[in-house]
């Protein structure tokens, strides 16, 4: 028996629940390039920030706030990973893994985690402006908000 990655498995308990909760899932929809272009963009962040607190993780163990955190990180792509399946739009494959070295310090590794959060809240807010399905904006919406709400202050108080 195949296994299956848990980002895949992530993403099908995750459109089975929007499902059953009656969340409406377009189901190969045409979107435009823009679309996505966008989308590519969203998880290839997601990918590389993911990546950044794995290799922390492996240099320096299980620490806070990026233990908790790369778990966000694999939810965010779940998210991401359902709306591709939705949109019939093939997932791209993670390039960053592996290929991104943790900094010297706990610090350090905070303040670039920050400054990691700051641009992927940027990056949504740019995107949201080029899409115009509801779903997408409503993904995108929440990730945006996870990384300033969240994920942002809790490095920010890690790099102190």
């Amino acid at each position: 028996m195949a296994s299956v990655s848990p980002v895949k498995m992530a993403a099908g308990l995750l459109a089975a629940v929007l499902i059953l909760t009656g969340t409406a899932i377009p189901t190969r929809a045409a979107v435009d390039d823009q679309t996505r272009q966008a989308l590519i963009a969203a998880i290839n962040d997601e990918y590389h920030t993911r990546a950044l607190y794995q290799a922390v993780i492996v240099r320096f163990g299980e620490v806070r706030p990026f233990a908790n955190i790369v778990r966000a990180e694999e939810q965010h792509i779940a998210e991401l990973t359902a709306l591709f399946a939705a949109y019939g739009i093939p997932v791209p494959p993670d390039t960053a893994a592996g290929k991104v070295q943790a900094p010297a310090s706990i610090g350090e590794a905070c303040r670039v985690a920050a400054q990691a959060e700051i641009q992927n809240a940027a990056l949504y807010d740019r995107l949201q402006k080029t899409v115009k399905e509801p779903d997408i904006i409503a993904v995108f919406s929440r990730l945006r908000d996870a990384s300033i709400k969240a994920h942002l202050p809790a490095f920010q108080r890690c790099a102190r």
